[in-house]
């Protein structure tokens, strides 16, 4: 959920936008703002802005929803008349958890699959312009990404920002294991703080 409401705060949403300025917070404090949030405020804030504007959400590699994530993403979708779009590994239950109630038809499916090899590569070396990599010592970093990612974008995307930090670097080199262990937590950790009453 704090990934909807930072989004809607990057797209200029003038709600959110005035309940952050409203606290004398920044797009730099964000998220320190979001954590300091309860759980029921931040549902408010991103039904009111979903339903006042015209949005779609995307949620990209999305981790095993559990029953409570599901029923957030269907409130957004009947409460707000937002489209919601979720990306995955999959459609059953065992491969996207509960969300699979969501598109429970093939009317609302599309298969996708995992980028072509060129396309992951290209888009691997978008990444590494993007997050500041090219400084650092690549050798096998680039070969282990597209492997763990098993080519899909979210995946790839989210590994490379997580390598730009400096905790993940031995001297010039990315520990790209570790990077990919704390992407894989990092889905666990989301779905916990979207229900643990508190988004912090």
């Amino acid at each position: 959920m704090e990934h909807l409401i930072q989004g809607l705060y990057l797209a200029g949403d003038p709600l959110v936008q005035r309940k952050v300025h409203a606290d004398h917070d920044t797009q730099e404090t964000l998220i320190k703002w979001i954590g300091r949030q309860t759980l029921l405020r931040i549902r408010g804030i991103l039904f009111t802005a979903a339903a006042q504007g015209t949005y779609r959400f995307f949620v990209d590699d999305l981790p095993l929803a559990s029953r409570s994530m599901a029923q957030l993403l269907k409130e957004i979708l009947y409460r707000t008349h937002t489209p919601l779009y979720l990306t995955g590994r999959g459609y059953t239950q065992s491969e996207i958890g509960y969300a699979w109630s969501l598109y429970w038809t093939d009317e609302y499916r599309i298969r996708l699959g995992p980028l072509p090899e060129l396309c992951a590569r290209e888009l691997l070396e978008i990444c590494i312009q993007k997050f500041g990599l090219s400084s650092l010592d690549l050798e096998g970093f680039r070969e282990e990404v597209l492997h763990l990612s098993a080519h899909l974008p979210g995946s790839i995307v989210k590994m490379c920002e997580l390598a730009s930090e400096p905790r993940y670097h031995y001297g010039d080199q990315v520990k790209v294991r570790l990077v990919h262990l704390d992407y894989l937590l990092q889905g666990s950790r989301f779905l916990a703080r979207c229900f643990s009453g508190h988004t912090a």
